[in-house]
């Protein structure tokens, strides 16, 4: 093949390599993407939802999203209103979260993991086609490779969002547990406080009630003191005993 005629197929590949791609790049196909089953862990890789990668700069970045929220936006797609927003709102969010500092941290923090990990997978596959005599195809194709890891990645934040869901979960009941037994807590003391409060508010008429009630036992006795043995009449003599000599 003389060099122009290898030119011109260089030239035609790349074409169909940008009609490729540019095809892929519609609102219909980027809101199906965005929102196919598994979206909710698909989507947790802001540089997967912007199509985009963590070598890229903030320029090809930014291009990059203000080109998926113009396909994806709900005013261009007034036929599928309700799924545009959802999948709009997956592109602000992926966005806002590569712009916060914090969240980013926990996305590079997964792809580490992802990349130490990913390699020992591959070891132990290549040693479970070893025994059959097989190759993985990892090892004969780059596009293979990345698109294993794009898997791998894609797992490892669904498990890690799991994971964190889980523990979040668990503080979520502790604290709740937690401010249960507070208010239970608080409700006892002013119920205490309460008590303590009519008790006092009591003690005058407690007093004053005591008070009376022992006038008038006091009242009682004396009465009692004046009227004891007959009452009226004379007393009859005492009788005397009679003696013998």
């Amino acid at each position: 093949m003389s060099e122009e005629k290898k030119k011109l197929s260089s030239f035609l590949t790349a074409i169909e390599k940008v009609k490729e791609e540019d095809s892929v790049w519609t609102s219909d196909k980027q809101i199906d993407r965005l929102l196919r089953p598994g979206a909710k862990y698909r989507n947790l890789n802001p540089y997967e939802v912007l199509q985009v990668s963590p070598d890229d700069d903030e320029k090809k970045i930014k291009r990059q999203f203000r080109k998926l929220s113009f396909l994806v936006h709900p005013d261009k797609n007034p036929e599928k209103v309700d799924q545009a927003k959802l999948a709009f709102d997956v592109v602000n969010t992926a966005y806002q979260t590569l712009q916060d500092e914090e969240k980013m941290d926990w996305v590079h923090l997964i792809y580490r993991e992802a990349e130490e990990e990913f390699p020992h997978m591959l070891e132990q596959r290549r040693k479970e086609a070893k025994k059959k005599k097989e190759t993985i195809p990892e090892d004969t194709s780059e596009e293979q490779h990345k698109e294993s890891f794009r898997r791998f990645l894609m797992k490892k934040f669904a498990d890690m969002e799991i994971e964190k869901q889980k523990i979040l979960s668990r503080d979520y009941k502790q604290a709740q547990k937690e401010r249960q037994a507070k208010e239970e807590e608080i409700a006892k003391a002013k119920a205490e406080k309460e008590a303590r409060k009519e008790w006092e508010a009591g003690r005058e008429e407690r007093v004053t009630s005591w008070m009376k009630f022992a006038e008038a036992k006091k009242k009682t006795k004396k009465k009692k003191k004046k009227t004891k043995g007959f009452t009226g009449g004379l007393r009859p003599p005492k009788l005397k005993t009679e003696k013998r000599s």
